[in-house]
């Protein structure tokens, strides 16, 4: 049996919780939440206002391939790649592809979510917003912070 992906969202992923270090838990380790900053909403926020073009963009186009009894999503890498730039300010490259390391977990959810288990993009925003978030939480973002 193949193991299951496991979820960075429920897995204590630091882009939602951190570890204490001011208590000494009973059991385990203790987390709390992360709650993001303002500015940090304020971006996400305009960002979702500003290319919510291409998220329906993505939709049409996965529904465009599943009518077609289509197998393959080459067609709406474009799409896809038209989203991250427009969510990144083109500062991470011009394709989801040449996203940092570092936000690749997210990036495989997201695949796996849109791609490969047909869920639309609503159910898999999380996996992108936190390829975003992570780079925006970085000291070195490029990411605009005057929102």
């Amino acid at each position: 049996m193949e193991s299951a992906k496991k979820s960075p969202i429920l897995d204590y992923d630091p882009l939602f919780y951190k570890q204490r270090t001011d208590v000494e838990p009973e059991f385990g380790k203790a987390y709390e939440p992360v709650l993001p900053t303002e500015s940090e909403i304020r971006y996400l926020g305009n960002r979702n206002r500003r290319c919510f073009y291409y998220v329906m963009g993505l939709e049409v186009c996965k529904y465009e391939v599943l009518s077609k009894h289509g197998s393959t999503f080459l067609p709406c890498k474009d799409v896809m790649d038209a989203m991250w730039r427009c969510f990144t300010d083109n500062h991470y490259g011009k394709s989801i592809e040449d996203a940092p390391e570092y936000t690749k977990p997210y990036k495989d959810l997201l695949y796996d979510c849109f791609f490969t288990k047909h869920i639309g993009m609503d159910f898999c925003w999380p996996y992108f917003s936190g390829m975003v978030r992570t780079i925006y939480r970085r000291p070195d973002s490029k990411l605009s912070r005057w929102y």
